[in-house]
């Protein structure tokens, strides 16, 4: 556990360190993605999010409506600051290029793999559903995992996926459920 911890740390002020850096955090890792993906790979969208420190925060709620004229700038817009928002795997992937720390890498890729809600889930029990009917009801589950498979993998119809099958003996035999 302190292994992790020492690992985190460094990783902790490595993102310290260069985020006042090179004109900011959000320009290097745009940088270090364009140059591992390409251009034509990178989704450049961002979104701006304005921010205000504390100290801000207590000006504008000092000012009131009679101490700025519509002669002046905008006062209490004045002090915001646009950060440019960074993708939270393409900052992870930053942060680990050329480090050896293989715990915090799969903590991190196993953050990564947990989806973000269970519209996938949601999806497989839809098509289920016209798989698994009365008629049905004592197929073994394993026959139905296949056929979901088959129908979630090919852009094939049926009848074409049959056809197939039958130039394929090998997959036949290797693949059968029912034995």
């Amino acid at each position: 556990m302190v292994y992790n911890y020492n690992d985190f740390n460094h990783i902790k002020s490595k993102y310290i360190d260069l985020k006042e850096r090179f004109g900011g955090i959000s320009k290097q890792v745009e940088s270090f993605i364009l140059s591992n993906l390409g251009r034509s790979n990178y989704n450049g969208t961002s979104v701006n999010h304005e921010t205000s420190s504390c100290d801000d925060c207590n000006l504008q709620d000092n000012l009131d409506d009679s101490d700025v004229s519509d002669d002046e700038p905008d006062v209490k817009n004045k002090h915001k600051k646009t950060n440019k928002s960074i993708r939270l795997d393409h900052l992870w992937a930053y942060l680990l290029d050329g480090e050896h720390l293989p715990s915090l890498r799969k903590l991190v890729e196993f953050v990564f793999a947990i989806p973000g809600s269970n519209a996938f889930c949601e999806s497989v029990f839809s098509h289920m559903k016209c798989l698994w009917n009365n008629n049905r009801t004592k197929v073994k589950h394993d026959l139905v995992g296949v056929e979901l498979k088959i129908k979630m993998n090919t852009h094939l119809t049926c009848t074409e996926f049959y056809d197939y099958l039958l130039t394929k003996p090998n997959i036949l035999k290797k693949n059968s459920v029912v034995r």
